[in-house]
């Protein structure tokens, strides 16, 4: 059990842009951009230092179905908003962002977008990380 976790994912503007238009390549970028809310889980009764990281996944919720492997994927993910448990030190940040394609665990054939995030997030109690995930395809 995590001592924070996703409580809402919330997509915001997704745009793609034919690179062909612009003389780069015939690529296809596809941007998501959204927000993720996290709070801090009121049954974690662990203690968490502030070297510790933790572990966070979702699927980004308007991702395109991906068949095959895209040429890049790059993923941003940084604070938006935080509320501080209590007056002490606080730890706070992104260790780690990293976006694949998976398949879908419902079945049905299609592959999403899938982010982990490792985060550094000591003495909050609700977090707010804005995400950005660049698809070359």
């Amino acid at each position: 059990m995590e001592p924070i976790s996703v409580q809402a994912v919330t997509p915001g503007l997704r745009y793609t842009v034919d690179a062909a238009a612009a003389d780069v390549s015939s690529q296809q970028i596809t941007v998501y951009e959204g927000v993720l809310v996290l709070v801090h889980n009121q049954s974690f009764r662990g203690i968490v230092r502030h070297t510790d990281v933790s572990p966070l996944a979702f699927f980004v919720p308007d991702s395109l179905d991906y068949p095959d492997e895209p040429l890049s994927v790059h993923t941003e993910v940084s604070v938006r908003r935080f509320l501080s448990r209590s007056q002490a030190p606080m730890a706070l940040g992104v260790a780690r962002a990293v976006t694949t394609v998976i398949d879908d665990p419902r079945g049905g054939g299609r592959r999403w977008l899938h982010t982990q995030v490792d985060l550094y997030g000591y003495a909050v109690s609700e977090l707010e990380l804005n995400y950005r995930v660049t698809v070359a395809t």
